[in-house]
């Protein structure tokens, strides 16, 4: 998988941004000239790359997924109700991100 990023995600850039509510409320806007101009100003924008794949489970590490998993089970993460979901709102997932 080949990750770049592109002048053309300027646009949709712009766009999630002026759509959003924290710019909405703030009657804020941005233009797509201004995150064209920022990208060609980084470097990370520039260089493609490769992923390489990785076995997410090695010989290594899955007696620590094992200890996890007991430790998230003896915990509550697990429990149905209003407990495991207090428990399970405070973990950040990998898809999250921190705003």
């Amino acid at each position: 998988m080949i990750k770049m990023v592109s002048i053309h995600s300027a646009m949709g850039g712009a766009r999630r941004l002026n759509f959003s509510d924290s710019y909405i409320e703030r009657g804020k806007s941005i233009s797509i000239a201004a995150i064209r101009t920022h990208l060609k100003t980084t470097t990370w924008g520039k260089k493609a790359y490769k992923m390489k794949p990785v076995h997410m489970l090695t010989q290594k590490n899955i007696p620590d997924w094992v200890k996890f998993g007991k430790m998230v089970i003896e915990d509550g993460y697990c429990t149905k109700g209003s407990r495991g979901r207090q428990l399970l709102d405070n973990v950040l997932w990998t898809d999250e991100t921190m705003t």
